[in-house]
């Protein structure tokens, strides 16, 4: 066990590093003394979080490769520069989530307790140093006067927690109050397992103690955009001494995500695809040219559902690598960037709006008929039950904004969805069993 002293240099080097990576010597030497302070107060969980985060450098590389079509990949490869960011290396867990959950539900019995604090005249905050006991509070809100409160509280594992339609979390975005309702879709496994037979695996997983490493599901974009925004706060707060620096957690842009799910094979001076990052794009061609037994031997490396050969015989089941459905965040061993589970387990939402991946679709519906016929009948040629051979563009694109971008595949996944290059579109309320998030993390300088 490392003592408090170790523990809080540990803690120290962490952010230190973070800091140098966008100041100067100068800078972080006029931080320095604030900072160790603010470090030593970080709470131990945040602070292994930040332990592992990996720096993905700045590059310009090719996005949206990939073999194979499904009825609406004919979004093609193009050139991409990012600039430098940090990003969790593992999905966030159901351990994660009841934390931002249980804050939510602390606020609120807070407020209702009546344990508020003045910080100016006519401005009330939550007093956090009060502590609460969840089975007494329960019983003084559900006897107190307060509307509707005899029917807010539930009880799961001989846990007693509100309400899910109670536990609403609300933040501000520029000068627009959004609230949103934090509880994940605990039913969303039951959904694809209707004859479940209530088992804990399926009907409990987020509450289950024995998942609490595995990555939360149900979750919607809306649900991770609002943790993003609280772990946003949660780290602001406990650097609140470093003037100088600012957070933003966020989830993934499309770009981002693949820049750290790849190697990023640098663009050719000519733009060609003629070499393309094999690693990358092919994740499945091995399952293809061995048999399954050689693949388990040598350590299949990605949770996905199903291979089919080209006669239709699965040569891939579910379980061949290793478990049916989700795995822990750190199952497996870590891929590009020394990141988990970019490939499988569950996909994940990035912050893209689902037509900015059409870019040439787009440039050839502006050019004219005779280019939108062209690149219609070479779609058409590779995959003849792609829907192209019927859309209207404009209709089309229309209603792939309204989704967002969702990418890696996931347990129930065929292995076409497992490739970086590959996406799935889902609106942006959708509660999966299939689909989770992992986050990004900037630092920047405070604009003063």
């Amino acid at each position: 066990m490392k003592s408090h002293k170790q523990k809080n240099i540990v803690y120290y080097f962490i952010f230190l590093f973070l800091v140098v990576s966008l100041q100067s010597s100068a800078q972080v030497d006029a931080n320095l003394k604030s900072l160790k302070k603010t470090i030593h107060k970080t709470d131990k969980l945040l602070a292994e979080e930040f332990a592992a985060i990996k720096l993905i450098p700045a590059k310009t590389f090719f996005v949206q490769e990939y073999e194979g079509r499904d009825s609406i990949s004919f979004y093609v490869a193009e050139k991409a520069t990012t600039d430098s960011f940090y990003i969790s290396p593992y999905e966030v867990t159901n351990r994660q989530y009841r934390q931002f959950v249980d804050y939510v539900q602390d606020s609120i019995l807070r407020h209702l307790l009546g344990y508020e604090k003045q910080i100016n005249p006519g401005t009330l905050c939550i007093d956090w140093s009060r502590k609460i006991d969840i089975g007494k509070a329960s019983l003084e809100i559900a006897n107190s006067d307060y509307p509707g409160t005899k029917s807010m509280f539930t009880k799961t594992y001989g846990i007693i927690h509100l309400l899910p339609k109670y536990l609403v979390y609300a933040y501000q975005d520029g000068q627009k109050w959004i609230k949103i309702p934090v509880m994940p879709d605990i039913d969303a496994w039951k959904n694809d397992y209707p004859y479940s037979y209530n088992e804990p695996m399926f009907v409990d997983r987020y509450f289950h103690p024995a998942f609490s490493n595995y990555p939360v599901t149900g979750v919607s974009f809306y649900q991770a955009q609002a943790y993003c925004n609280w772990k946003t706060r949660q780290i602001q707060k406990a650097i609140a001494h470093v003037a100088d620096i600012e957070v933003v957690v966020s989830l993934p842009t499309l770009y981002q995500w693949e820049a750290a799910a790849t190697s990023g094979r640098i663009p050719d001076n000519d733009t060609t695809l003629h070499s393309r990052d094999v690693i990358g794009i092919n994740e499945y061609r091995r399952y293809l040219n061995k048999p399954i037994k050689a693949n388990r031997k040598n350590g299949i490396d990605c949770n996905f559902f199903t291979i089919m050969d080209s006669n239709g015989y699965i040569i891939k089941n579910p379980g061949d690598d290793g478990e049916v459905y989700t795995m822990p965040v750190n199952a497996y061993q870590p891929g590009f960037n020394g990141l988990y589970n970019m490939k499988g387990n569950v996909a994940e939402w990035t912050a893209t709006d689902g037509d900015e991946c059409y870019n040439e679709l787009k440039k050839m519906f502006a050019a004219g008929t005779d280019k939108w016929k062209h690149f219609t009948d070479s779609i058409k040629n590779t995959n003849p039950a792609s829907i192209i051979s019927t859309v209207q563009p404009d209709s089309f694109l229309k209603k792939m904004k309204g989704t967002k971008i969702v990418q890696g595949g996931s347990w129930k996944s065929a292995a076409f969805y497992i490739q970086p290059g590959v996406h799935q579109f889902y609106t942006a309320a959708t509660q999966d069993g299939g689909i989770g998030f992992r986050y990004v993390v900037l630092f920047q300088q405070k604009i003063k």
